[in-house]
């Protein structure tokens, strides 16, 4: 689908992040295109993807949600 959002999801505990994917699928104008459990994965996969919506949770084992958000995505 052409007009479809892209979707990130970047949650620690697995059964959670799964649960999303599968919410955020259900629609068909949202599309997942990457996921993980780590901030700095989250920070570098994002550069890369670009999406249009990141879910994220505050509290990850290798820094906050909030340090996520802030972070300058400006490539080169």
């Amino acid at each position: 689908m052409a007009n479809q959002s892209t979707v990130y999801l970047l949650e620690d505990h697995v059964s959670i992040r799964q649960l999303l994917r599968t919410h955020v699928e259900l629609d068909s104008n949202y599309r997942v295109v990457g996921e993980t459990g780590r901030g700095a994965t989250a920070i570098h996969d994002c550069v890369l993807l670009r999406p249009d919506v990141i879910i994220l949770d505050l509290l990850l084992p290798d820094m906050l949600g909030t340090d996520v958000i802030t972070e300058d995505y400006k490539t080169g």
